[in-house]
């Protein structure tokens, strides 16, 4: 039992040099001046790899925004595109003259209707009318880059230029 203890005594040694004192193995020799330059060194490191990581993070996030943000640009720009071949599908139906009608009617109509008097009981029926706020911005500013970024914005074309691509279309097919 006494040489098993020495054994665990000594190995105990080995793995925890500070141990040793008062024992009869002489205690190996500390550097704390090392430790510290070792503490602070990881110290740095730690504080490096905070600050890239944050900043990767404040660009992830930055990006991934931008990135919606196009993709919308992209889906209202598609939706407009629809609305084209929507109308000379429904021209091909019904006729180029009655869908001309029936748009410069629609136009008509939504610039004298009240918001408000759509949104009847408290605004729940409001997502069945068709409102573009930006196209009634875009008229108020003509040709300025206040309107360019409204017609990005609108889910449907200005009217006038449904009607234009109507009437050509008419053209076309005579």
């Amino acid at each position: 039992a006494n040489a098993q203890s020495r054994r665990f005594v000594e190995g105990y040694a080995e793995r925890n040099p500070n141990a040793t004192e008062g024992t009869d193995q002489p205690s190996q020799p500390q550097d704390d001046h090392v430790d510290e330059e070792e503490a602070e060194a990881q110290e740095q490191t730690n504080k490096s790899l905070s600050t890239a990581l944050s900043a990767l993070g404040l660009g992830l996030i930055v990006t991934g925004g931008l990135f919606r943000g196009l993709g919308e640009l992209g889906r209202l720009a598609l939706s407009r595109q629809n609305e084209f071949s929507a109308d000379a599908t429904a021209a091909k139906v019904v006729g180029v003259d009655p869908m001309v009608s029936a748009l410069r009617k629609l136009e008509g109509r939504a610039a004298v209707a009240k918001r408000d008097a759509l949104g009847v009981r408290n605004g729940l029926f409001s997502h069945f009318f068709i409102y573009n706020a930006p196209a009634a911005l875009a008229k108020e500013a003509h040709g300025s880059w206040l309107e360019r970024g409204a017609r990005l914005l609108s889910t449907h074309p200005p009217t006038d230029k449904r009607v234009d691509a109507l009437l050509r279309l008419s053209q076309a097919r005579a």
